[in-house]
């Protein structure tokens, strides 16, 4: 039976006082066809049920002073800036913290220690700045110096950036917890590694490998039993997917699928290291920017895979995905895009067991546009037209996909 305005707007009245009371956190409510065919005639899009729509309320907002500012260094060296705000109570929770993206947001609302701000909990979860209240006079104050080792820091008119790659403890902190992630390395936490920091036991990844259990057991409240476990978990990581290996050197604007992509074409570290810019650019997904920092990344990185293999780290080959060659989109590449029937994450596995790839940007090296919508204005759609590529409709997908011609 449809509902009335009047009748929902009754009901979100009475969710609003559910969640105001409530010890759950609720951020709005969901509407549904209560009809299964309908729910099957309807379909989906690539992120939604087109037979449910959800409603949210703006989140609760706060207003806070300012008292002071962080600044925390990334794996990157980059330097962000959060404010420390005189404690304020927010959908449930007491708020002290706010983050500010980079230094440029601090330039251009002109923030300072004393200011009043307005917040909201994004996703009634992440406190975000949403504008300035009061402002005093005075301007803003970068820092001139690294909070974690002191070195100067230069500003890109976005970020901070402290260059200090070899010995600022905040990057080599979160440049081998990115190693430990990625080699899957068990019981090595972030509070374990900065023991280990603080103890002067590591300074690089590699340095992970050389301990013992003896090295080990110097850990506050770490006896031999976890001692043993640690050393055998840390061991049992030399031995890794080339893939894994990759990730964990922490080259910039590179995550796990990206490598598994390039390295597709490219199956070992000899060929990555030799691969030109236009060669990677010719693999699809690959912009002349991301390929740029693939090559500078691995110059950057060749001492420390030096030392990684010094201690015995041996990444494990690439193996390319077994694919027919009477498999039907076989070296062919999609993108997807638009209002589906179906989820983008089926019809990306159809087409990739069928031999394709999917990617996320239109170039000249894709094969089709895959969406329902010829007509679509968005950025993606004018590309292709711009460059001639076709437009497949998930019918024409599905006789590509049997072998059909049309």
């Amino acid at each position: 039976m449809l509902q009335t305005q009047d009748k929902i707007l009754a009901f979100l009245e009475k969710a609003k006082s559910f969640m105001a009371d409530s010890e759950l956190g609720i951020d709005g409510v969901v509407f549904s066809y209560n009809d299964l065919s309908l729910h099957e005639s309807l379909g989906t899009t690539s992120h939604h049920p087109r037979y449910k729509m959800s409603f949210k309320w703006q989140g609760q907002t706060a207003q806070a002073k300012i008292e002071r500012f962080k600044w925390l260094t990334s794996r990157f060296g980059s330097v962000t800036p959060v404010a420390v705000i005189e404690p304020v109570h927010l959908s449930g929770a007491q708020i002290t913290n706010v983050t500010l993206h980079n230094a440029s947001f601090v330039k251009l609302f002109n923030l300072k220690a004393g200011d009043t701000i307005e917040i909201i909990r994004s996703g009634e979860v992440i406190p975000k700045f949403l504008r300035v209240i009061r402002e005093l006079d005075g301007c803003y104050e970068f820092p001139k110096e690294c909070p974690s080792c002191q070195s100067p820091l230069i500003y890109d008119d976005v970020r901070l950036l402290c260059q200090n790659t070899e010995s600022c403890p905040a990057q080599q902190l979160r440049v081998i917890l990115n190693w430990i992630a990625s080699a899957e390395i068990d019981d090595l936490s972030a509070k374990r590694l900065q023991e280990m920091l603080t103890l002067e036991l590591v300074r690089h990844m590699a340095d992970l490998y050389r301990l013992s259990v003896e090295d080990l057991l110097k850990l506050p409240l770490t006896k031999e039993k976890m001692a043993t476990k640690l050393f055998n978990n840390i061991q049992k990581s030399k031995t890794l997917p080339l893939v894994s290996f990759l990730t964990g050197l922490g080259i910039n604007g590179m995550g796990k699928a990206s490598w598994e992509l390039l390295l597709e074409k490219f199956v070992t570290l000899d060929a990555l290291y030799t691969a030109k810019l236009t060669d990677i650019v010719a693999v699809p997904g690959f912009a002349e920017k991301t390929a740029q920092q693939i090559i500078n990344g691995l110059a950057d990185k060749k001492s420390d895979i030096a030392k990684l293999f010094e201690v015995g780290v041996q990444p494990s080959p690439f193996r390319k995905s077994l694919i027919s060659a009477s498999a039907p989109l076989r070296g062919q590449t999609f993108v997807i895009t638009g209002a589906l029937s179906r989820s983008r994450e089926e019809i990306q596995k159809e087409i990739e067991n069928a031999g394709g790839k999917v990617v996320g940007a239109v170039s000249a090296k894709i094969t089709a546009l895959v969406t329902e919508d010829p007509n679509s204005s968005s950025s993606k759609a004018k590309k292709a037209r711009d460059l001639g590529i076709p437009f497949w409709s998930e019918n024409q997908l599905a006789n590509k996909l049997k072998g059909l011609s049309s």
